[in-house]
């Protein structure tokens, strides 16, 4: 099953205390969504090293674009449910390229039908 990281996965790798997200980011064919680049280089307190550490990130991941079938989806999204355009883009972006969506913000994306979502922060 492939599958798709969220921008906040990115985040909290970052961090030692972290560390065991690293097999996530690791494992074959590991995907992300082109807005996960705005999304990561434009959190608050970003700093040259942690900059550095996400183009390295973004390097060895597969970057699966944001074309016009996965902005037309998020549209839906957004539609039928409350949901930030970057959440509705990486839900959408899941969902077209039939991805389990590896998250830790759960919440955010409860109630999108078909969309499967794993945390690997649960039960830690």
């Amino acid at each position: 099953m492939a599958r798709l990281l969220d921008s906040n996965i990115l985040i909290y790798a970052a961090q030692p205390e972290h560390a065991f997200l690293d097999e996530w980011l690791e494992a074959p064919g590991t995907t992300l969504s082109a807005i996960s680049i705005t999304e990561v280089l434009g959190y608050e307190g970003i700093t040259s090293d942690d900059e550095e550490l996400f183009e390295a990130m973004f390097a060895q991941l597969i970057m699966q674009p944001v074309s016009e079938t996965i902005l037309r989806r998020a549209a839906g999204l957004r539609r039928v449910r409350k949901i930030k355009l970057g959440d509705a883009i990486v839900a959408a972006t899941a969902l077209e390229t039939d991805s389990e969506l590896v998250t830790r913000n759960e919440q955010d994306f409860r109630g999108i039908y078909g969309l499967r979502v794993i945390n690997p922060f649960a039960g830690r």
